[in-house]
């Protein structure tokens, strides 16, 4: 996973990340919590619930059946 985040990017100013689409969702975990060990970073499968309060410090990782990512990752 290196390479995926540049070290120089403020977590302010990163909300989303398109980089991890198709990625399997715990590699995807691991890189954010590594890049970004501030952030709540949770994986939510198919067709879970989730709320709908917005977080300025949790990203949650919507993956598909296979375990790949399937929407952009971003804050809240």
């Amino acid at each position: 996973m290196e390479g995926l985040f540049d070290p120089a990017n403020n977590m302010q100013e990163k909300r989303t990340w398109p980089e991890l689409m198709g990625l399997d969702k715990e590699q995807a975990k691991e890189a954010l919590e590594r890049a970004f060990p501030a952030l709540k970073v949770f994986t939510v499968g198919p067709d879970r619930m989730v709320t709908m309060d917005f977080r300025t410090d949790r990203v949650r990782i919507f993956f598909d059946e296979h375990g790949k990512v399937n929407r952009v990752p971003q804050i809240g």
